[in-house]
C-alpha cells in the first residue's frame, strides 16, 4: 500500500463518527504530518485532503502547512539582526522562525470552528527568495461553513525540546564529534533552539491524531532536497546550485539530529494515534507502527 492508501486507512475510522454528529455540534478532527523535507509530506498532506473530500463531500476538509506561519520578512530580519552570531536562524525554517501567536490564533478559530475568516498564507518566492507573507488577497478563505478537518504538515511537526538542559548539551557534544560541520554552531545556538522548541508545545498539542514518515538517514534530507532543486531547475529554468543546496540543508540538519530520535522513539504526542510509515530513499512504504 502506498503512503496514501495507509494514511486513508488510518484515518477514516476516526473521521467517520464525526460525519455522522450533526454538522453543528461537530468537533474539529486536527491530523498532524510530520516528516523530513522532500519525504513527500506535502504531497501526502495535498492528497489525503483530496481523497477525504471526495468520500466525505459534505465535510469542510482543508489542508495547512507550518511554512504558512513563517515570520515576516521584517520580523524575520530582525530576528537574525538581533542574534548575528546564531546561524540556526539567520534564515526561516527552524523553531523561533514562525509566528506563533498567529498561528494559535488560527488554531482556536478552527477549534472553535469559527466563519468568515482567512487562513495565510506564505510566499517563498518573495524579496528574491527570502520569502514574506503572502498579501491578504491570497490568504485561504473560509466562509460559512466552519472547518472539520484540517491536515497540518510541517518537517518539525511533533519535535519534543529536552527538559535538562545537561541532557541536551550532552546529546549535542556526541553529535558535533562525528559531525565535525557543526563545530562553529555554539552551545548557546543549541540551548536557544530547544526554548524556542519548548513554545511550539500548545501547538502540538492540538493533533487529535498524527502521520509521522520515518526515514533511515535523517541525510537522506540531502538527497531528496537536491531532487526537488533540480525538479525546480527543469521547470522554472533557474534555481540553487547542489552547493548552495548543501549549505541550505546544512542548516537544519542539527534539529534533525537532536529531535528526530525523540520523534521516532520517544512520541509524547497523539500516543496511541500516532501512524509511523517508514518510508525508503524512493519515498516507498516499508512497513508502518501505530504508536
Amino acid at each position: 500500500m502506498s503512503s496514501l492508501d495507509k494514511s486513508i486507512e488510518f484515518i477514516l475510522p476516526q473521521l467517520d463518527p464525526i460525519a455522522k454528529t450533526d454538522p453543528n455540534q461537530r468537533n474539529v478532527l486536527i491530523i498532524g504530518v510530520s516528516g523530513p523535507q522532500g519525504s513527500g509530506k506535502s504531497y501526502l498532506t495535498q492528497h489525503v485532503v483530496a481523497q477525504l473530500s471526495s468520500i466525505h463531500t459534505s465535510m469542510n476538509i482543508v489542508g495547512m502547512s507550518m511554512d504558512d506561519f513563517y515570520l515576516t520578512r521584517r520580523a524575520q530580519q530582525e530576528l537574525s539582526d538581533k542574534n548575528p552570531s546564531n546561524r540556526l536562524i539567520s534564515g526561516r525554517g527552524l523553531p523561533g522562525t514562525h509566528d506563533l501567536p498567529l498561528l494559535i490564533d488560527v488554531l482556536n478559530r478552527i477549534i472553535q470552528r469559527a466563519t468568515n475568516w482567512q487562513i495565510p498564507r506564505y510566499d517563498k518566492s518573495l524579496f528574491n527568495g527570502l520569502g514574506d507573507r503572502a498579501p491578504e488577497s491570497e490568504w485561504l478563505v473560509i466562509d460559512n461553513s466552519p472547518i472539520d478537518v484540517v491536515v497540518f504538515e510541517g518537517w518539525f511537526n511533533s519535535f519534543t525540546p529536552f527538559d535538562d538542559e545537561s541532557e541536551l548539551l550532552d546529546r549535542w557534544r556526541k553529535i558535533v564529534e562525528v559531525s565535525p560541520g557543526f563545530v562553529g554552531i555554539e552551545r548557546e545556538d543549541v540551548i536557544f533552539l530547544n526554548n524556542e522548541l519548548k513554545r511550539y508545545l500548545p501547538v502540538w498539542n492540538t493533533f487529535d491524531t498524527q502521520i509521522v514518515l520515518k526515514t533511515n538517514s535523517v541525510e537522506n534530507v540531502r538527497t531528496w532536497r537536491l531532487e526537488q532543486e533540480h525538479k525546480l531547475i527543469a521547470e522554472k529554468g533557474m534555481g540553487m546550485t547542489d552547493e548552495q543546496v548543501q549549505a541550505f540543508i546544512d542548516r537544519y540538519m542539527p534539529a534533525y539530529y537532536l529531535y528526530y530520535e525523540k520523534l521516532l522513539n520517544i512520541n509524547s504526542i497523539c500516543v496511541g494515534k500516532t501512524l509511523k510509515l517508514d518510508i525508503s530513499l524512493t519515498r516507498q512504504v516499508l512497513g508502518s507502527t501505530l504508536m
